[in-house]
């Protein structure tokens, strides 16, 4: 749950002449991002208004600091840490705008990275290794099959299962 206080005040702000309350530009205010892991986004917040407006952006409700009145900010790398909401508050002593956009993460297909070799020979009782990598989100999970009945193969004494990144 998220609470903030509001200070209201009976008196109209005092709007000098020549004032203009923000305005996003046309291509100025931030839109959805929809993007697969690893590329990068961009949020844009460009405005006009007399005094020059301020940008404040925020990431799920919580002020990004460091990303004060800057017109754009990048996530060069996104991660599922990333996946959220993204808002960007426009203001200066005759108003304000806000637009709030999201950052989701396309699903993709698992495709193969690594396949195991189609033939291995091996001496009885040597071990020996079959690789397959796969590149997928949500993270793909991998299930072994033996011969032509197509017998699921599972951890036991003689499968070993080793996962690196």
């Amino acid at each position: 749950a998220k609470s903030e206080v509001i200070h209201l005040s009976p008196n109209k702000p005092d709007i000098k002449k020549g004032m203009k309350p923000p305005k996003f530009t046309t291509d100025g205010k931030p839109e959805v991002e929809i993007k697969e892991i690893g590329r990068s986004a961009d949020f844009q917040c460009i405005a006009n208004g007399n005094p020059k407006p301020n940008i404040v952006w925020t990431f799920n409700g919580k002020k990004m600091d460091n990303f004060n009145d800057q017109e754009k900010i990048t996530i060069t790398s996104i991660t599922p840490e990333n996946i959220g909401t993204y808002a960007c508050n426009i203001s200066n002593e005759a108003g304000y705008e806000y637009k709030m956009v999201y950052l989701d993460i396309l699903t993709t297909e698992p495709t193969f990275v690594e396949t195991p070799t189609k033939n291995q020979i091996v001496s009885v009782a040597q071990p020996t290794f079959l690789r397959c990598k796969v590149k997928a989100y949500p993270p793909a999970s991998i299930r072994w099959f033996f011969g032509e009945d197509r017998q699921c193969l599972g951890p036991n004494e003689r499968i070993e299962r080793a996962c690196s990144g």
